[in-house]
């Protein structure tokens, strides 16, 4: 299958890089507020209300948004479709950006590219997720892999929005940000850093 790279990838997510950034950072915090009695839930249980979540946040990201759309597949499976060049799905995430659950056949062949029903076909299937931090209280970070065959070959994380990423628009980066008066406060843009690729990718 051909692959797109790393850098294709970037260009193709960085548009909506905070979209994709709040569907991965904002259910946790949601959850903890929701279901209180936290320790009630098998880890089972808490990641799929976390995947409820991060689909009705991707709904609401999407919504009306140029180029793409939200895919329900028969396969139980909700998917973000960017410009009908990549496909995204929710997931938690292990420490090596790999999905944390045991893989399907159907996962597998997700990853790797192959016909599923429902599912329309794409350069680039890709996977949204987030890791938590090791007390398991709090996102440590929102990145999207790209994985075959259970083996990772990139990602592309998405840092928080901070005062060290501020972008303002039509100004000079050397300019200072507003302060005062009725001018318009910076805005605070999600950061895109990206691993280094893996593995070798046909371009």
């Amino acid at each position: 299958m051909l692959r797109l790279s790393r850098d294709q990838a970037i260009r193709i997510v960085a548009p909506h890089a905070e979209r994709l950034y709040q569907i991965g950072a904002a259910p946790f915090p949601l959850f903890q507020s929701t279901y209180p009695n936290v320790a009630l839930h098998s880890s089972r249980t808490r990641a799929n209300i976390l995947y409820d979540l991060m689909v009705i946040e991707a709904r609401k990201e999407f919504d009306g948004v140029k180029n793409t759309r939200i895919i329900d597949a028969p396969m139980g499976v909700t998917l973000i479709e960017i410009d009908e060049k990549v496909l995204i799905r929710c997931k938690k995430l292990d420490d090596e950006g790999l999905p944390s659950n045991y893989p399907t056949e159907r996962a597998k062949d997700y990853d790797d590219g192959d016909d599923l029903p429902g599912i329309p076909p794409a350069p680039q299937r890709l996977t949204l997720g987030y890791r938590l931090n090791r007390l398991q209280t709090a996102v440590r970070d929102v990145l999207i892999s790209n994985t075959t065959g259970g083996r990772f070959l990139y990602d592309i994380i998405l840092d928080e929005p901070g005062d060290d990423n501020i972008v303002i628009l039509g100004k000079s980066p050397k300019d200072k940000p507003p302060t005062s008066g009725n001018a318009e406060a910076p805005k605070r843009r999600v950061r895109i850093r990206a691993s280094e690729e893996q593995t070798e990718i046909e371009q």
